[in-house]
């Protein structure tokens, strides 16, 4: 019997390191992403343009605008993070589905279980945006925009815009 104790203690510790995934399997939308537009923006395959919860990154000059500060690097972060999941992510929606620009907001999450989003105001490259339309995460992400700016990383950084 000790032995069967000791057995169930090791798969018990085991199971324990396993990653979890908190990203909701109840709905399947794993969707391909065509482009990415800035650090908060892209668009899907089939044409939808998908703005990233609760977050804001500094936006790019488009033509002849000029873009803000750390703009180009928020948008070279978001594309090497759609790179390496293979342009295909997983959508989650809250409770606001659309912008008043039309374009879809979600939650974008890769096949590791990883929420962008997250990753991306952890990294320093958007702000989270306080009193916006992420209610599920909004904690989450709440965290994470603190953990970058006590850090100094990406666009808090004392050096980065100057």
């Amino acid at each position: 019997m000790a032995v069967n104790s000791r057995r169930l203690g090791f798969l018990a510790a085991a199971l324990l390191l396993l990653p979890t995934c908190t990203r909701p399997t109840a709905v399947d939308d794993w969707q391909q992403v065509d482009r990415v537009i800035d650090g908060d923006t892209l668009v899907l395959a089939d044409g939808r343009r998908v703005r990233l919860l609760g977050i804001d990154a500094p936006e790019m000059g488009f033509g002849d605008g000029i873009s803000e500060c750390y703009g180009p690097e928020a948008t070279a972060f978001l594309l090497v993070l759609v790179e390496e999941a293979g342009w295909r992510l997983h959508l989650e929606y809250d409770e606001v589905q659309f912008d008043h620009y039309g374009r879809t907001l979600a939650y974008l999450w890769d096949g590791e279980c990883r929420m962008l989003n997250e990753i991306i105001l952890r990294e320093g490259y958007a702000v989270f945006i306080p009193y916006s339309d992420a209610l599920r995460w909004w904690q989450r992400l709440d965290r994470a925009g603190e953990e970058a700016r006590l850090a100094q990383r990406g666009l808090w950084h004392p050096d980065a815009c100057p």
